[in-house]
């Protein structure tokens, strides 16, 4: 066992990483230094599709440098946790490499959950930055995550995806304004990547520390 940068205890073997990388099965990179290289070498290659919208390596490798622009400004370190709950749309996938270049732990969330449970969660990791529609399939979410932040302990960011909500930053203004992280941040491949709660249908709900900064899934 082992205390991650982020506070998480995870388990941990130092003979089964050492014959890990000795064997080349774990590589010790970040997700972050893969794309790096993929820029430079395919950069106009589609990773993304999103319905009509072609994502290309360039465009996502150009707009995560700057989305973690925007977050080293806000002060976002290495193990800190910052949260997303979004539709399977591209822009997930921005926040996800961007958080990656800053050594960030993502926290994806159910876009079907609704207020006791994202409160409870973003208490629980003491997230730093949520990213949410304003609106979604007739619900609300940036109303619902505003009224969350005014009951929580610490100040929460709020960020809106395909919105313009008033006291929120807005994704498309950040991506544009912000100029790009000049480098990446040094990240312990192996630190926590992501975190993820359960549903609580049964209790509150319980997260999990899970894979690395290697890992993309």
């Amino acid at each position: 066992m082992r205390r991650d940068v982020s506070g998480y205890t995870i388990r941990w073997d130092n003979s089964i990483a050492h014959e890990a990388q000795i064997t080349g099965s774990w590589p010790d990179r970040t997700i972050a230094e893969y794309a790096a290289e993929r820029v430079t070498a395919n950069p106009d290659r589609v990773l993304v599709i999103d319905n009509a919208r072609e994502i290309r390596t360039a465009e996502l490798w150009e707009k995560s440098r700057r989305l973690a622009g925007y977050l080293h400004a806000q002060g976002i370190c290495p193990g800190q946790i910052i949260s997303f709950q979004l539709p399977n749309w591209h822009e997930a996938n921005i926040i996800n490499l961007a958080a990656a270049m800053v050594g960030a732990v993502v926290h994806p969330i159910s876009p079907i959950l609704r207020d006791a449970e994202v409160a409870y969660m973003l208490n629980d990791c003491a997230s730093r930055i949520i990213f949410v529609p304003e609106k979604y399939r007739q619900f609300e979410y940036h109303s619902m995550v505003r009224n969350i932040a005014a009951s929580l302990s610490r100040d929460l960011k709020i960020a809106c995806v395909r919105g313009s909500a008033a006291a929120a930053d807005n994704f498309d203004d950040i991506v544009a304004a912000n100029p790009p992280l000049e480098c990446l941040a040094k990240v312990d491949p192996n630190a926590v990547k992501l975190i993820m709660y359960t549903s609580g249908t049964t209790g509150r709900p319980k997260g999990g520390a899970a894979y690395s900064q290697h890992t993309a899934r």
